[in-house]
């Protein structure tokens, strides 16, 4: 197990991880140190230089993101103007100023990841790790294109992928909300609500990995009637919306997969990644007459012969 060095004469105090071996009296801690996390050790002499000095009430992560930013500049200040092979070629007093910029912007940073408990070293192997799964070799090679503009990128490898809830995409025929799981007024009392994975595919639309379906990101700017709903989904198919000609209507099972438990930062229930279209129409039907559709500015189910509503596109990213 580990534990932080609490010597305050010591240049570790206070957060460098110190192997506590069973049965062993702790003398020092310099003979527990990882010889390894050389970055633990630079930031434990960093954190001792700014407590020797008081400047601990200074370093609020605020202030300290604020200090790397004009620390960059400076570092970007020096390479300004020059060329490619000027900058590589900088020697004598520029070379050293480069070095010294650079290692306050560094300094900086590890100061920031002290302060919000940021292991240094684990954060950058954990990074390096989700990039190798989003810039696969034989995706990037050679080229400088984000993950996401890659045109065979999988984004079914997910883990959450193996739990997708299945959603039915069948429009229905009902008088009875109660069907969608709702009181008899339309109210979600006892909803169990989707733990949403979302992707934004950067095309207009965003696909959540938990369901399995993909969204339109804005839907249609303005209300309509729902027996016009048919023709606008028809036009996105017409034009290939995104690149795919299999865009409907959800039906409200669908869009009720959207709804957030609490109102969020857009008044809505709806995650903020989405346009503010506050009531989409499904493809569910009353028997007698008219469509079901969800009220995102109050998280509920309701039905209407005669007015209007907004469209949400969506299909299934299977």
């Amino acid at each position: 197990m580990y534990k932080q060095c609490q010597n305050m004469d010591c240049e570790h105090f206070g957060g460098l991880p110190i192997c506590n071996i069973a049965g062993s009296e702790l003398k020092t801690c310099d003979e527990y140190i990882h010889p390894s996390d050389r970055l633990a050790n630079l930031t434990a002499k960093i954190r001792k230089f700014a407590v020797e000095r008081e400047w601990l009430k200074y370093h609020t992560p605020k202030n300290l993101v604020e200090g790397v930013m004009s620390e960059l500049g400076e570092l970007a200040g020096i390479t300004r103007w020059k060329t490619e092979a000027e900058v590589l070629m900088l020697e004598g007093n520029e070379l050293e100023e480069l070095k010294n910029e650079w290692s306050d912007c560094m300094i900086l940073l590890l100061r920031f990841a002290d302060v919000m408990n940021i292991n240094p070293s684990k954060s950058i192997e954990n990074k390096i790790e989700i990039n190798k799964k989003n810039y696969k070799i034989k995706d990037c090679k050679g080229n400088n294109k984000k993950y996401t503009e890659f045109n065979n990128i999988i984004l079914r490898n997910d883990p959450i992928e193996k739990n997708r809830k299945h959603i039915r995409s069948e429009p229905i025929s009902t008088n009875d909300c109660r069907v969608f799981g709702c009181d008899k007024d339309g109210y979600l009392y006892h909803r169990a609500y989707i733990e949403n994975n979302y992707h934004n595919n950067n095309d207009g639309t965003i696909t959540d990995r938990a369901t399995g379906l993909m969204w339109q990101q804005d839907g249609l700017d303005d209300v309509i009637y729902q027996k016009d709903a048919s023709a606008y989904i028809e036009k996105l198919n017409k034009e290939s919306f995104a690149g795919y000609t299999d865009w409907r209507l959800p039906t409200i099972d669908e869009l009720l997969s959207l709804l957030e438990s609490e109102r969020q930062s857009n008044e809505l229930y709806i995650n903020p990644m989405f346009g503010e279209q506050s009531w989409c129409w499904s493809s569910d039907i009353r028997p007698g007459g008219g469509a079901w559709f969800v009220l995102f500015f109050d998280g509920d189910v309701d039905w209407n012969d005669l007015d209007v509503s907004y469209v949400r596109a969506v299909r299934s990213d299977a």
